[in-house]
Formats: C-alpha cells, sequence, structure tokens
C-alpha cells in the first residue's frame, strides 16, 4: 500500500500565520478543549471539597457558579498586564440540572486596529487603543454531586480561550464573595483510558513530529535578511492517504513503541521515531476509531496529554461565521460523554 508523507513547516512569524500545504484551508477552525475543575483550602495540595459541599457546609458549587456568571459577569470584567488588556463578559446562561452551558463575549485590547471590508477595500472603522475586538466563545460546566471533580468544556478558535481568564476571575470572585481561603485548580483534563482507546485503534490520521525553533538556513531559503532575527517553529507531518489510515500492518514498529512509550512513564517521546534529517520536542497524533470523532493527542508529557474535539465542521452563523449556539452546545455534550465514560450526561 502507498503512502503518502507530506512534509509541512509552520512559521510563526510577526505576521499572520502561514500554511504551506496543498490544500484548501477552511475559513475557522474551531475546537472543543476539556479541563478538570477542583476546589480546596488555599495553600494545599489536597483535601479537595465536594462540589456540591464547599467549605463542609452544604454551599453548592453550581449555585455559586449561577450567581457568578449571572450577576458578576453581567458585565465586562477586564484583566489587566504590561501590554495588554484581556476582557469577557457571560452573554448567554443555560442552566439544567448540573450542567451549565453558554457564551462568553471575550477579547483583548491595548492596540489599535481597522475594520476593513477586504472585498470593497474599505476600512469601515479604526479602533483605538481602548477598544477591544470581541468574540463569542461557548463553555460547559459540569459539577456533579457527590464529587470532588468537575468537568470544564471550553471553546477555543484560533488564538482566544478564555481558560486563564475564567481561572483568574472566578478565583477572585471566590475570595471576595464565598471565603478568601479557597483556591479553584484548573487542569488539562486527561482519560488514560480513553487515550488508549484512540492511539491503540490502530486508526492514525496524522503523525505530527513538532520542532520549537527553525534553522537559519530556512530563513535564509525564504529570503528573511540576515540582520533580522528569524522566530519560528517547524511542524513534520506524515499523513495516511486520503480516506485511508495508519493501522499496524503499515507501521507495526511505531505501534509498538508507542506501547511501550505509554507503558514506561519514562521514555522519552523522541523514542517514538527516529529521523536523521528533523531534530524535534514534541509529538501530536490525530486517529479516528471507528465510529468516533478523530482527536488530537499531544504527547509531549504523558501526565498532562489532553486532546481537543476539532469542531470545524460545525454549523455556523451566516453573518458572523461563528457556530450557532445550538449546534456546539449538543456537540460539547456529546464530546462530556465521551471523555466521562456518558457518567454525566
Amino acid at each position: 500500500m502507498r503512502v503518502l508523507i507530506a512534509v509541512v513547516f509552520f512559521f510563526y512569524c510577526n505576521l499572520p500565520k502561514t500554511l504551506i500545504e496543498p490544500e484548501v484551508l477552511p475559513m475557522s477552525t474551531f475546537f472543543l478543549t476539556p479541563y478538570s475543575f477542583k476546589i480546596r483550602p488555599k495553600g494545599r495540595l489536597d483535601g479537595y471539597f465536594e462540589l456540591d459541599n464547599i467549605l463542609d457546609e452544604g454551599k453548592d458549587v453550581c449555585d455559586v457558579l449561577n450567581d457568578y456568571l449571572s450577576n458578576h459577569l453581567s458585565h465586562y470584567e477586564t484583566i489587566k498586564d504590561e501590554t495588554i488588556s484581556k476582557s469577557f463578559k457571560n452573554i448567554k446562561l443555560e442552566s439544567n440540572d448540573r450542567l451549565i452551558s453558554g457564551l462568553f463575549k471575550a477579547g483583548d485590547g491595548g492596540h489599535g486596529f481597522d475594520v476593513t471590508d477586504v472585498e470593497k477595500d474599505v476600512t469601515e472603522y479604526e479602533a483605538i487603543i481602548s477598544k477591544s475586538h470581541m468574540i463569542p466563545l461557548y463553555y460547559l460546566l459540569c459539577m456533579p454531586r457527590g464529587v470532588k471533580d468537575g468537568v470544564i468544556i471550553l471553546q477555543r478558535f484560533k488564538g482566544y480561550n478564555v481558560k486563564d481568564l475564567l481561572f483568574k476571575s472566578f478565583s477572585r470572585y471566590l475570595r471576595e464573595n464565598i471565603d478568601r481561603n479557597l483556591e479553584i485548580e484548573i487542569k488539562p483534563f486527561t482519560n488514560r483510558k480513553l487515550i488508549r482507546e484512540y492511539l491503540y485503534s490502530e486508526r492514525i490520521l496524522k503523525i505530527k513530529l513538532l520542532k520549537h525553533g527553525c534553522h537559519r538556513d530556512i530563513a535564509d531559503a525564504l529570503g528573511t535578511p540576515k540582520d533580522i532575527p528569524f522566530e519560528g517553529n517547524c511542524e513534520y507531518t506524515i499523513c495516511s492517504p486520503k480516506g485511508k489510515v495508519f493501522g499496524s500492518e503499515i507501521i507495526p514498529g511505531f505501534y509498538t513503541r508507542l506501547e511501550n512509550f505509554l507503558n514506561s512513564g519514562n521514555e522519552p517521546v523522541t523514542s517514538l521515531i527516529k529521523l536523521d534529517t528533523f531534530e524535534y520536542n514534541t509529538i501530536k497524533i490525530e486517529a479516528k476509531p471507528l465510529g468516533k470523532t478523530s482527536k488530537i493527542i499531544d504527547l509531549s508529557d504523558i501526565d498532562k496529554v489532553q486532546f481537543s474535539e476539532d469542531i470545524s465542521d460545525i454549523d455556523v452563523q451566516p453573518l458572523s461565521g461563528h457556530p450557532k449556539f445550538e449546534a456546539i452546545d449538543n456537540r460539547a455534550k456529546i464530546f462530556l460523554g465521551e471523555i466521562t465514560g456518558n457518567k454525566y450526561v
């Protein structure tokens, strides 16, 4: 069987990301990313509270979150650093038992930008430094009774993700409104059983080798002047033929090394594929078991392996191009069922 190997290099400069690949890209790429959620006493790495019994006083995190989202975030909250300000607020909220879903409107400021009709080459609005570019981003919060681990699913769009904003904002809200000695934990959601199911499905679509930084010869080939620093990252992507997958009959050695890597816990990720012509730092694998959607799994840290759900094919609003709420809400709840074994949906 013929194997198509495509080498794809991504270069991240001060200009917009450029992709060198012989295919037409979709206009927008949307992902759903899961996180675990816990509450604990300040300064402790254990002693997590049950989600419906915060401080062991019967206070329910769902009530706290509903108040936080509907009241505290009914107006924009802004968090600033040295160069940029990030703002968000809640614009839609649906609460059903232990599931809370909705939309944030989020964006950043600290720099001016133009709103331009590129088809007419007409600038319709020039935004000054105090203005922010805001977009809608979906969220789903699952806070089951009697357990200490909740699940948060957040939409990611290009460089936009409200995880850090949500962490800082809700942490401050808890300290100021519930108890100053409370801390929250929002970490990548991992499910080793599900990860193994995908990796051992023998239905790998892509293997991406990622290198942080680029050799100067690449910058020279692109014509970058010698006196201008070239900062970029490279990817070496091995793609299965269209409509086919990499099964164990095609890459048996890789599956053997992958199993050893997952079982050992101390093997470097670079042990999976040896290449003299390309040094890399980590590997991402896209797999699609039969009857399931494809997922991208990052092997850079096996204890923090996280996968995202690519929902770029979702129904979108005709004018804005952002996902329709009903469509993304349905996909997120299906995704929640997949990663939790349908325990909460």
